[in-house]
């Protein structure tokens, strides 16, 4: 497998496949006293696992050191580990690329993270497409199965998530995307999976194997 799927700009980071799986977090996540444990448990998994840091809100000290944390504990395995929304937060070393909103400059993340992922959260295709053209290398689609779909989009998750391929870029499904779902995501020609889930299920190291295994079959 390439280091990096093939995108519009950047040179391709060596010996590091894209993950399948990601784990955003939120504030509650980062500050419950099980962060420390969870981490390790999703980590564990390696580099088929990207670990997303995002909120603690407009601190930048404190959205620092979580990347920090979050590195040392992911390390080890080798798991990717990514920022959000903030492109310059993806120079810290240790940290493997970006996750941007839906218009965020993908030229601007590119001069600040150079060859490290960029990565972008999109509700319509349109924006998916956008995305790609500007040089991101995947793009999450947000609540593929969020019953109100939103105006540009079609209501059908799954339809929608296959549209998207044509971007060119990998997809990740984020929304609703639970296990009995996975194979149906996967045929639809999703990339990967982002869910929030793997931080509240009863056994995380469970959860993210099961959500992998998917992938190998």
């Amino acid at each position: 497998m390439a280091a990096r799927p093939p995108a519009g700009g950047g040179a391709p980071l060596p010996v590091r496949p894209l993950p399948r799986l990601l784990a955003p977090t939120d504030d509650a996540i980062l500050t419950a006293d099980d962060f420390p444990i969870r981490t390790a448990a999703i980590a564990a998994a390696g580099p088929a696992v990207g670990i997303v840091v995002r909120s603690l809100g407009g601190d930048r000290a404190r959205r620092v050191a979580a990347l920090e944390r979050v590195r040392a504990l992911a390390g080890p395995p080798e798991a990717a580990v990514l920022a959000a929304d903030d492109p310059s937060l993806g120079t810290i070393g240790g940290v493997h690329g970006v996750l941007l909103p839906a218009g965020a400059s993908v030229a601007e993340a590119r001069r600040a993270v150079g060859p490290g992922w960029i990565g972008v959260a999109v509700r319509r295709t349109d924006e998916a497409a956008a995305a790609a053209a500007a040089g991101a290398d995947w793009v999450v689609a947000l609540d593929v199965f969020a019953p109100d779909a939103g105006p540009g989009r079609a209501t059908e998750g799954l339809t929608w998530l296959g549209d998207l391929g044509a971007c060119g870029v990998p997809v990740f499904a984020s929304g609703g995307v639970t296990v009995e779902r996975m194979v149906p995501v996967r045929d639809a020609g999703a990339w990967g999976v982002s869910t929030l889930a793997l931080w509240r299920a009863p056994d995380s190291a469970k959860l993210t194997d099961q959500l992998l295994r998917v992938w190998n079959e």
